[in-house]
């Protein structure tokens, strides 16, 4: 499974969060800020299981995010680039039920746009998306330099 967000954070210090299943502290939360600190993802696991992705410091303006789960990791990408290392799957299967909010934590700010897809998502195929994402949204400059999509869309 694979999830692509392209987002817009309010303001520092608040958290939030653009999909999420119905239990508080259960998965899945694709991704989320918890107030300044602290990029989440979920691995669809249950019991609370989420991994952290790099330090987001206060961040705020409108953002990619696409994240894969593939059959042993989760990894997260931000603008074309890794967030932290790649996280281990927890069991399960949690379901995402909302749009903009997870169990009773909404989020604050704008959503552009979210593409979920099922089957697996290649290096080029993520690029590819990021690309289009990117060039659709006025988000092409946030690429890194060595993006195959920063110049022209797919």
């Amino acid at each position: 499974m694979w999830v692509a967000q392209v987002f817009g954070r309010a303001s520092s210090g608040i958290k939030s969060q653009v999909l999420g299943g119905g239990t508080r502290g259960e998965p899945p939360y694709a991704s989320q800020w918890w107030t300044n600190d602290v990029r989440y993802s979920a691995l669809w696991g249950t019991g609370g299981g989420y991994a952290t992705h790099g330090s987001a410091g206060a961040e705020t303006g409108v953002f990619q995010h696409v994240l894969v789960k593939g059959s042993t990791t989760t990894e997260l990408y931000q603008d074309g680039s890794a967030i932290g290392t790649p996280q281990t799957n927890g069991g399960g299967t949690g379901a995402i039920y909302y749009i903009g909010r997870r169990e009773s934590d909404y989020h604050a700010g704008m959503l552009c746009e979210i593409i979920v897809g099922t089957s697996a998502l290649s290096s080029s195929d993520r690029e590819n998306l990021e690309g289009y994402l990117a060039h659709k949204w006025g988000l092409a400059g946030s690429l890194p330099v060595s993006h195959p999509y920063r110049d022209a869309p797919p």
